[in-house]
Formats: structure tokens, C-alpha cells, sequence
């Protein structure tokens, strides 16, 4: 892990409970000039919320305006929300949900002054259908990635996190 990283992530975490996460990334880099950060959101926290993309739409925005109190100077990076693995109609609506929140993310990024759109989709999408080979064969679940898919985002979040100059943000427009 590099030095210069600090991990303030909680296992389980949410954004319903964001608050509490933030408040240990202060205690974490209390001495610490920090340049960037990062927020990830994932398909559970969509779950928690019945697929409510209005409500995750407000708890993301709440969380960048919380981080950016709290790390004035800092450029904050949003992660895309990566999809579920499966094909049942529970699955489709999740995935349907996580793509409006990237839709609605991406136009925050746009719209906010340091805020980065880190996507995550080009690593697990090809073309639109989902890469399986990057998901943990073991997990019935189809939920968890695997070792390959990890280290992919870890070098994404690398890219962020030691870009020398601020992001530059692809935006297409929809077809």
C-alpha cells in the first residue's frame, strides 16, 4: 500500500452512516495535507433504499458537500457504481437504479467545482454486456469481485489519487 494513502473505509459502511466514516477519515488525517478523496458507492446501499435513485441522488450529494467541508482544498473523486452479476428481475431493477445514480453522479461531477467522475464501468462493462471473468467464481451470490477485479479498480484509484493535475472527465452524450 502506498504511504501516502490513507484508508479510512469502514466494512459495512453506508452512506446512511457516511457521517461516521467521514469523521474517521478527519481523525485519520488529522496532521495530514489531503490532496484527494475518494467515494465509493455500491449496489447495497441502492438495495437499502428499494432502488429509491432519488434518495441516493440526496445522500451522494450530502456526502460531497460533507467532504468538501471537511477538505476544503481537497478534489474529490466519485466512483461509478459497479453491476450486479445475474440476470433475475431483482437484479435488472438494481442494475437500472445503479445506472440512473451513475447518470445523476456524473452530472454532479460536471456541475461541481473538484468533484471527479472515477469510472469503474470500462473494467467490468465490454460493449455494454458485463465482463463476467472479473467476478469471484465462488460467490453464488454473483456479488463480489475477484482478485483481477480489485487490483483493476486499485489502479484506477491509483490514477486518481497520483494524477499531478486535476482529472479531465469524459462525458458522452446519451444515445
Amino acid at each position: 500500500m502506498d504511504d501516502n494513502l490513507i484508508n479510512a473505509s469502514k466494512s459495512g459502511a453506508n452512506f446512511e452512516c457516511f457521517t461516521q466514516s467521514l469523521d474517521l477519515a478527519v481523525q485519520k488525517t488529522d496532521s495530514h495535507k489531503v490532496d484527494r478523496v475518494d467515494i465509493t458507492l455500491e449496489t447495497n446501499d441502492i438495495g437499502k433504499h428499494k432502488d429509491t435513485s432519488d434518495q441516493i441522488n440526496l445522500l451522494v450529494t450530502k456526502a460531497v458537500a460533507q467532504v468538501k467541508s471537511a477538505y476544503p482544498e481537497s478534489r474529490v473523486g466519485l466512483c461509478s457504481i459497479l453491476p450486479r452479476k445475474g440476470n433475475s428481475a431483482q437484479i435488472n431493477r438494481l442494475n437500472q437504479s445503479a445506472s440512473n445514480v451513475k447518470k445523476f453522479i456524473r452530472k454532479l461531477c460536471a456541475r461541481e467545482d473538484k468533484v471527479d467522475y472515477i469510472d469503474l464501468d470500462k473494467l467490468f462493462y465490454r460493449n455494454g454486456t458485463i465482463i463476467r471473468s472479473m467476478f469471484d467464481k465462488a460467490d453464488n451470490s454473483w456479488v463480489h469481485i475477484n482478485t483481477e477485479g480489485a487490483q483493476n479498480i486499485n489502479r484506477k484509484l491509483s490514477d486518481f489519487f497520483h494524477s499531478p493535475k486535476p482529472c479531465v472527465q469524459e462525458l458522452q452524450t446519451p444515445t
